[in-house]
């Protein structure tokens, strides 16, 4: 079976479109994700208009179209898709065994590519848009480790807080100064 075989073959077992978080928490989590993209799509709109640096343009041009894809993503679950047609082909090409060197180092591969992103959107975005930059930098680091799914860290990402999982806790707390910044943005910054 050619490459290309493989990959649709694991594909078409690995995912199907389907309502992915149908608790209360999931449906509150889905709506923040889209206000956070409405939001953040505003803030873009209003620093085009009235704001006077080009980084910032681009900066909230990014993070509303990042933000609109995680909108969407939220219950398609195209993570999942990712993870099990990756997982499907290790198989199917015996290289299973292997996953641990892999995931570790995309996982760390990942995190450098977020921290380095992070790095220059703080130094080249003005001021005020610190709070955004971290909530971004906090919902991408979890979904980056979400993805990759270590079952050590699927462990730790259920561990009960506040009556919820850690990894609901996590993705909450981002989103929520996600909102907030996007909510306060001035146009100046």
């Amino acid at each position: 079976m050619d490459r290309w075989t493989l990959w649709q073959t694991c594909a078409a077992q690995a995912w199907s479109p389907k309502w992915g978080d149908a608790d209360l928490v999931g449906v509150g989590l889905t709506f923040l994700y889209a206000s956070a993209a409405l939001l953040t799509c505003y803030s873009a709109i209003h620093v085009w208009l009235y704001g006077s640096r080009q980084s910032s343009r681009w900066f909230w041009t990014l993070a509303s179209a990042y933000l609109v894809l995680l909108a969407i993503n939220k219950q398609l679950d195209l993570q999942t898709f990712l993870t099990q047609t990756g997982r499907c082909i290790a198989r199917a090409e015996g290289r299973y065994g292997e996953r641990r060197g892999v995931q570790q180092i995309a996982t760390l591969a990942i995190l450098a590519a977020a921290a380095l992103a992070g790095l220059v959107l703080i130094v080249k975005s003005r001021r005020g848009n610190g709070l955004m930059i971290a909530g971004l930098g906090l919902l991408s680091t979890y979904m980056a480790l979400r993805i990759l799914s270590f079952h050590h860290m699927d462990t730790i990402f259920k561990t009960p807080l506040f009556g919820l999982g850690l990894a609901r806790i996590i993705e909450l707390s981002s989103l929520l100064v996600i909102n907030y910044a996007a909510a306060t943005k001035t146009p100046s910054a």
